[in-house]
Formats: structure tokens, sequence, C-alpha cells
């Protein structure tokens, strides 16, 4: 293992980014470089064999990671941007070469000792890293606060107290700001957020709109698996979902 790198539990990140947080880092690559090989692709230049290479790299990070929430929040938003794809001529295609990066991302999990065992403890036994007990507490604790939330830091506390820990994280940016200053607080960052969402819908025919909505999915799903709301990343991703309604292409 490198300086830089860190154990969590059995799986190793780079620094203090846990490896939820750094797949959803690289599932914007991800996204990035899969438009980019299309985007060549759908212009009759070929393969672009450069960001072939980055992408499969950045899929063989993305299952050493084995982040279970990361990995579907990639597979949601390759699923919208599949969906959303513009052009009817060479759709099928691409439906052909999506295809192709989602076997490799389910070929590649299954092979993966530590990322397969996983998943199976979610399938099978309904393991989901301690969520399957952090969310229900922390839906009952909006149940006994609802309006005003517990406060900063003392809401990890409580819930750790719930789930017999000493601090816990909800491990959702929706349960972390609803426990922490209740629906009076919490409610305008949610409807922010979607509204957010909404605007990159509304304006996804523009201009690599559709791939902006496709990213904003990536975000939405994210931030329902980890607490991505202290990331800059999903306030750039907000940003840009904003902008296309500024932008007059």
């Amino acid at each position: 293992m490198s300086e830089g790198e860190k154990i969590y539990g059995e799986r190793v990140s780079l620094g203090v980014t846990d490896p939820n947080a750094m797949t959803y880092m690289i599932g914007l690559a991800f996204i990035f470089f899969v438009h980019k090989i299309i985007q060549r692709y759908s212009l009759k230049k070929g393969i672009d064999k450069i960001h072939l290479v980055f992408l499969l790299f950045v899929v063989y990070e993305i299952i050493s990671l084995a982040s279970r929430g990361g990995q579907i929040s990639i597979l949601s938003s390759l699923t919208v941007y599949m969906i959303l794809y513009p052009k009817k001529i060479i759709k099928k295609k691409v439906f052909l070469i999506l295809t192709a990066i989602l076997v490799l991302l389910t070929v590649g999990t299954i092979v993966n000792q530590l990322t397969s065992e996983r998943w199976k403890e979610t399938i099978v036994e309904g393991n989901m890293s301690g969520r399957e007990k952090i969310w229900p507490a922390a839906i009952e604790m909006i149940k006994r606060k609802p309006l005003l939330g517990y406060g900063i830091e003392e809401n990890l506390y409580i819930l750790g107290a719930y789930t017999g820990k000493e601090r816990r994280d909800p491990h959702s940016s929706f349960f972390w700001i609803l426990t922490e200053v209740g629906l009076l607080g919490g409610l305008p960052y949610i409807i922010g957020f979607l509204y957010c969402g909404y605007l990159a819908f509304l304006n996804r025919k523009k201009e690599n709109g559709f791939v902006i909505f496709s990213i904003f999915v990536l975000c939405l799903v994210s931030n329902n698996s980890f607490s991505a709301i202290f990331l800059k990343l999903t306030w750039l991703i907000l940003a840009m979902a904003t902008s296309l309604s500024l932008r007059k292409d």
C-alpha cells in the first residue's frame, strides 16, 4: 500500500476520501470518457483509443473500490445517458457500446472477489453496511423531532445511540440534513436540489444537456447512498445542472 492510501475495512482508497466518495468522483470521469468515445464514434472517426484506455482504467477502479451504492449510481447515470442519447441514427450502435460497458462492469464485479462478496451479502443477507439499521433509525428520529431536528453534530451522536455506536453517519445527505435541522431547514435544501435536476431535465435537448442531466442522476443517487452534501463535487454538479437554463443555444 502506498503512502497516500488508506484502508477502509477490506477496501483501499486514497487519503481521507472513503471508497463511496472516491467512486462518486470517478463516476463523473466515467460518464465523461463514455461520452467522449461515443461523440467521436458518432462523427464516424472510429473508437477513440486514448479515451478507451482511460475508461478501462476507470472501470477497473470502480470495481476495485467495491462501493455498491457507487456502482448503482454510475449504472443509473449510464442508463439515463443511454435513454436520452439524441442521435437516433446511431442510437442502436450507441446502445451496443453501452451494453458492452455494462457487461464489462458486471463481469468485473463477479470476478473481483471482494466486490462479489459484498454484493452477495446485500442480495442474500440484506447487509448494506449498516444502512439497514441506520436509515430506519434516522426515520424514527425525524418522526420524533420533525420541524427543527437535533442540531449540528448532536444528530450524529443520537443516531449512534439508536444504532449501538458512539457516533453514526446517516449515509445519506437527505437524512443528514433532516435529522440535523429538521423539515424547516431541510426542505429548502431538498427542494432546491431537486429543482436543479428539474432544470437540467427541461434543458436536456440543449448541447450536452442530456450529459449534464445524466451526471445529475449520478449526484442524486450518490447523495442517497452516502453523505455527499459536504463534497464540492455535489455543488459543482448542481451548478452545472442549473446553468443549463441560462444558456440560450
